[in-house]
């Protein structure tokens, strides 16, 4: 599976994820890197709240982790986009930083740097997955 991070980020903004309602796009996003070819663990927080932890197969101590948060304030937006931009909430935090952050890791990974993913739960409410 190749990534694509602009339909990616969309796909993300598209999963309503207020604070406390993250499980949806923690799944998502689970599902994803496993396709790419991630090691995906999940860390409870509280019920139905998980922090994702992501390291591409055969990385076992990265040098390097990119970390954001999955949640989102309200109200919930869908995406758009025109000729420049991508709109919606979680478009510029954290969403887009989600996608760009996977970009990164698969362009590090193809120059056999050793670096993972960590995305929490909570940031905008309660910093529970901190």
């Amino acid at each position: 599976m190749s990534f694509e991070p602009i339909a990616f980020t969309r796909q993300l903004i598209d999963i309503e994820s207020i604070s406390g309602n993250e499980a949806e796009v923690g799944g998502f996003l689970e599902k994803q890197l496993r396709g790419l070819d991630y090691t995906v663990e999940r860390f409870a927080c509280a019920p139905g709240r998980f922090d994702v932890y992501a390291l591409p197969k055969g990385v076992s101590s990265p040098d390097l982790v990119f970390s954001t948060h999955m949640d989102t304030v309200p109200p919930f937006i869908a995406s758009s986009e025109d000729a420049e931009n991508i709109y919606g909430r979680g478009a510029c935090d954290a969403k887009g930083i989600i996608a760009a952050q996977v970009a990164a890791v698969e362009r590090l990974r193809s120059r056999n740097v050793r670096a993972g993913l960590l995305f929490l739960v909570g940031e905008d409410r309660d910093s529970l997955g901190s």
